[in-house]
């Protein structure tokens, strides 16, 4: 699964677009009054201004090349504080053969980098933002993981990558996965509770577009 376009809520549009562009140094592919689109590799990932009073925070993941998690690491650190959990600042993940660090952007969001060793995605140039592959993970929050994994499946074709659909589930490949979680549960490493905010996804699919429901999401669909 290959997420092509990701497009989330801010209501600190103009902090994210300078942490972005200037201290993380992606590239700017467009920007309006209300929104901006960066480039993450194969994605376009763009921040739009919230509505109303709402203060969205998503958790999402960029795949970097798997054999640079360390080089990634000292780019990072850099930039940006961090998130510890226990101590540990770089997570193994064996039951995905992947490894990760997760650290906030201005607006409260879990960022990930993740190095999935599944994927001949190595690289042999030094690491900067270019060297990102595509964004690789968006979180859902549902009431129900089952149901929703079940439509999810049914409209998408998309399978179960991991998890129990009660507490957690991975929907997807490594190349693209939809964390879809519980309402209230806590996002990983941070002890956050998560929330529902609007989201829209690009897959790169031949199946038909899909929203959600009675939740703020849609899955839209461009022909590979």
């Amino acid at each position: 699964m290959r997420i092509t376009q990701l497009t989330l809520d801010t209501h600190l549009l103009l902090a994210q677009k300078d942490f972005y562009t200037r201290q993380l140094q992606f590239d700017l592919v467009t920007e309006e009054a209300d929104f901006f689109t960066l480039r993450a590799g194969g994605t376009q990932l763009t921040f739009r201004n919230a509505k109303g009073e709402q203060k969205p925070f998503y958790h999402f993941a960029f795949n970097i090349p798997e054999n640079q998690m360390e080089e990634a690491l000292q780019w990072a650190k850099e930039r940006v504080q961090i998130v510890q959990w226990k101590g540990i600042e770089v997570h193994d993940f064996h039951n995905w053969n992947a490894h990760a660090f997760y650290f906030f952007d201005p607006a409260g969001n879990i960022v990930e980098f993740i190095a999935r060793h599944d994927l001949s995605n190595e690289a042999t140039t030094a690491f900067q933002a270019t060297s990102i592959t595509e964004v690789s993970e968006i979180g859902f929050v549902v009431p129900e993981i089952a149901p929703f994994f079940e439509k999810v499946q049914h409209h998408l074709g998309i399978p179960l990558y991991s998890g129990n659909l009660t507490t957690f589930c991975a929907a997807g490949d490594p190349n693209g996965l939809f964390i879809i979680v519980p309402k209230d549960r806590l996002w990983f490493p941070v002890d956050i509770p998560n929330g529902v905010f609007p989201t829209e996804v690009q897959l790169a699919s031949n199946q038909p577009a899909w929203e959600a429901n009675g939740l703020p999401y849609s899955i839209d669909t461009v022909r590979i």
